[in-house]
């Protein structure tokens, strides 16, 4: 017999991008790359008052499909103002709960007082009464 043998190739390429949603970096792109080459390193971008803390999803070591990477801020405290106690008014602009006024938007905040404004989980008995910092208040909310 007469056999005929028909081969098949496809070359895949694909495009990874690194995107911003919050931090105002223009996207950047890789195209045409091979399957199973390695994934293009992410860029370094700066954003004021934050970290870059990762991207979602976690890159993956080769390309093996079109992706788009996402990155992921953090708040990046200065320490000298993450250790100082927190108002009321502060706590009520950070979490967009509308704005304290007068003598309540000088008070400080105490643990029971964060629970309460922010829908997290109260704290312990002997907690509730302990002033918050601005850096507790910012890693609940």
């Amino acid at each position: 017999g007469n056999s005929n043998e028909f081969k098949a190739c496809f070359k895949l390429n694909f495009t990874v991008t690194y995107h911003d949603a919050d931090g105002g970096n223009a996207d950047v792109s890789t195209d045409a790359l091979d399957y199973g080459t390695t994934t293009p390193t992410a860029p370094s971008w700066t954003r004021g008052g934050y970290a870059l803390s990762g991207w979602t999803p976690s890159p993956s070591p080769t390309v093996t499909a079109d992706v788009t990477y996402t990155a992921v801020w953090k708040i990046d405290l200065d320490p000298a103002f993450s250790s100082k106690l927190i108002t009321v008014g502060q706590l009520s602009r950070l979490t967009g709960s509308g704005t304290a006024s007068g003598a309540q938007a000088d008070k400080l905040v105490t643990m029971g007082q964060l629970a309460r404004l922010t829908g997290k989980q109260a704290p312990a008995e002997d907690e509730k009464g302990k002033l918050v910092t601005v850096g507790q208040a910012y890693s609940v909310v």
